[in-house]
């Protein structure tokens, strides 16, 4: 289920931006998951990938992350309304 979301309010597209999986992230979102949703801490998967999550920084590349971050930055359609 795209929509799934665990009991800390991660979902599978928090845990993807985290890891900077590009690929996956475009597969959930043309799957219908909401890119804008905020996990437990009020994150969207989009702050994720921006700020990244300390735990896991050293364990992805830049490019990695910079392909997640070009994602979002290729999609205006998933900005929040100002």
């Amino acid at each position: 289920d795209v929509k799934a979301i665990c009991e800390h309010g991660t979902t599978a597209r928090h845990v993807a931006c985290s890891w900077g999986h590009a690929d996956l992230v475009e597969v959930l979102h043309g799957a219908g998951a909401d890119l804008g949703i905020q996990d437990g801490d009020g994150m969207t998967p989009e702050m994720v990938a921006r700020n990244g999550n300390v735990w896991q920084l050293s364990r992805i590349s830049n490019d990695e992350r910079a392909d997640v971050i070009r994602f979002f930055d290729s999609r205006i359609e998933l900005r929040p309304e100002s």
